[in-house]
Order: structure tokens, then sequence, then C-alpha cells
């Protein structure tokens, strides 16, 4: 099967209930109590989806998970429906359905049982979950299931976040915070045989790194705060140079910095506004991190501040641009460009901007490189 029918089958129906051959269909796999009672014994989601695409059974877990109102608002949905992702609410067969549906791993799935072969993925959905946004990383199981003369797809679903959350956490804090103790014991080595004259610039740079392992340690506290939805909110006034200058000025010293060039924009505004200095912090220095991490050495990265309608902008410019499979994939948690086991940048960057009452975006084009923009009011309204 091709990307644009695997795009297609997650588009919604137009007749917002089920035709009556679902209904039938359906009526098969309930009217048997055994098999009724078995499916809604397995304690995870789990459907049986038609070539056409459409769910015509859930079990229990499914219906709990998503509290319909009733078992028909189920029945004739894609799964990207029936999950509310937000790639797939307003997508119709004209306009040639989402593009994040091609790359999706349980369009995949569904794809592949339906050819009548069995398959394992992982895939990740955002969906929008009684009005609020939630990155779901689950295991898809789909299996051809021969009804009759039909061949069907039963999706077996399992949240594996805790799974993904627990890899990121080693490979990416514990990674980090490893490299920069092991650099301290090394620096303490040094400074055992060194001249007392060269003491002074070994022991402010142990500071540095010293502080460096705190604020990993507390960028990791921050996001499991954000998605527990504990996170408190300290405003404050902060201006905007200072701001970005004290960004610049840290993060000039940073690994991923070596051999590239920070540019404060000259055009950058001086305002006032009210944020919360440590949360905008992460949501900046995450965004100028990524593009320092994509740009090649001896490039340059530009950061800055605009004002749009009683907002305040902040931007960060970078050569390079990433490939649309990439785009769509930006702010999922768990999505790395950077290899297994990697990514929680951009995906903070937004978790924490909503904390803000703030929005995240980007552009990325061959032509104009990458900008990544976070938008706050300048006086929230709390």
């Amino acid at each position: 099967m091709n990307n644009m029918k695997e795009a297609n089958c997650m588009l919604p129906l137009t007749g917002g209930k089920p035709s009556a051959v679902i209904n039938q269909q359906d009526e098969l796999l309930s009217s048997r109590e055994l098999i009724r009672q078995l499916l809604n014994a397995v304690p995870i989601p789990l459907l049986v989806i038609n070539r056409a695409w459409q769910v015509v059974y859930a079990n229990s877990a499914v219906l709990d998970m998503l509290a319909p109102s009733g078992k028909a608002t189920v029945l004739g949905l894609r799964e990207g429906e029936e999950f509310h992702c937000i790639h797939g609410r307003s997508s119709s067969v004209e306009d040639g359905g989402e593009p994040s549906c091609r790359i999706c791993g349980v369009a995949r799935a569904v794809a592949v049982a339906l050819k009548g072969e069995e398959t394992i993925r992982d895939c990740r959905l955002t969906c929008d979950l009684a009005g609020e946004a939630h990155s779901l990383d689950l295991r898809a199981w789909a299996t051809p299931l021969a009804l009759g003369k039909e061949t069907m797809s039963v999706l077996v679903l399992a949240d594996i976040s805790n799974e993904k959350r627990r890899a990121l956490i080693e490979n990416v804090y514990f990674h980090d915070l490893l490299n920069t103790l092991t650099g301290i014991r090394g620096l303490l080595d040094v400074l055992k045989h060194t001249d007392v004259k060269e003491r002074p610039e070994i022991c402010n740079t142990l500071d540095r790194m010293t502080l460096r392992s705190i604020e990993e340690i507390d960028a990791l506290r921050t996001l499991t705060q954000a998605e527990e939805s504990t996170l408190q909110v300290v405003w404050e006034e902060l201006r905007t140079s200072a701001f970005l200058q004290d960004i610049v000025t840290t993060l000039c010293c940073h690994p991923s910095a070596r051999g590239k060039g920070v540019v404060l924009d000259a055009k950058t505004i001086d305002v006032s506004f009210r944020s919360d200095r440590r949360l905008l912090r992460r949501v900046v220095e995450n965004m100028l991190l990524n593009a320092l991490e994509a740009s090649q050495e001896g490039g340059n990265v530009s950061l800055g501040c605009r004002m749009t309608s009683g907002h305040v902008n902040f931007w960060v410019h970078n050569d390079s641009w990433m490939p649309d499979e990439i785009q769509l994939q930006i702010f999922q948690r768990s999505y790395s460009t950077k290899g297994q086991g990697r990514g929680i940048g951009t995906y903070s960057i937004k978790l924490l901007s909503s904390f803000l009452l703030g929005a995240v975006n980007f552009t990325s084009t061959q032509e104009n490189g990458t900008v990544f923009q976070a938008t706050f009011p300048q006086k929230p309204q709390l």
C-alpha cells in the first residue's frame, strides 16, 4: 500500500453514523458471547478494523479510555478519529488527507495486517483529550482476522510512555550528567598537579560545570512537574534584551556552540514583559541549543525578539532545514533527529510554553533554513 493510501486511512467519515455493513460486522463479532467476553477481558485497547479502515469493534478498554456517550459514537470511525488524533480532525478525501498519517505507525500497522501479515510497530500520537493535547507513545500489534470472505485487522495498543520516558531519562539526562561529572573529576585531578597561578581558571571552569549539572537535574524536575500539571509559575517583570543577552553569554560556552557563532539580532526590541524567568529560559535555551546542534561547524545561529499585537515573539534561526517527515513529528515526545533514545527538547519547548500562556511554531525550508518562534502575551491576564 502506498503512502497516499495510508494517509487516506485516517480520514474521518462524513456520515457521522455507522453504516448497515458496519453494524452487521459489529453484531457478528458481538453475537458470540464467549468472543465478546474474551475481547473485553483484554486489559488494553483492542479494535477490529475493516478494509474500509473503519472501526467495527472496540473492547471495553477502548471505551473506558475514551468514555464516549455511547458505542454508536465509536463504530465507523477511523482509529485516528477514535483516539482524537489532532491530525485526523479536518481532513477530507478531496484534500488528500493529513501528511502526518503517511508516517503514522498505527496506520502502517493496520495496512500490513489488511494485506494478511502480522506486524508490531511503535508509534506516537498527539491526541486532544478533554480539550488538552496529550502525547502518547504506543506499541501497536496488528494481526489479520479472516471473517467470512473479508480480511480485517485486529489492532492491540499498549501504552509504552513510561518505557520511552525511562529511556529518555537514561540517555539524555543521565548521559549528559555523567559526562559533566566525569569532566569535573578530570579537572579536579588536574588541579592537584597545577601551578597556583592556573588554579583560579580551573576553579571557574569547575564552577560552571557544577552549575550545569544542577541545571540538568532541575530541568528534569521541571519537565516532570509540567507533565503532572503540578508546575508552579512564578510571574515577574523581565526585559527582553537583558534576558536574551544573559542566555547568549551562558550558551556561548556550551559544548554545542564550539566552533559556531551565536548572534543576538541588532533589531531585537527592549521591552518589559511578565513571565516566569526559569521556565522561559528553558524554552529559549532549548530553541537555541537545538539550532546549535543542527548547525555545521563554522555556521552562525541568530536569535532575537519582536513585538506582534501585544505579544513578545522570541525567535531562533539557523541555516539548516528539516525534511517533511521530521517536521511532522517535531513536537512529539520521544521523537528526535539525534537518534534512538534522544528527543525531549522541542517537546519541552511546547509543553513549558503552554504554562506561560504561549504558543510555539516553526518554519523550515531549504532556501531560508529553520526558524523556531515562541510567542507570549506581554501582559498575561492571570
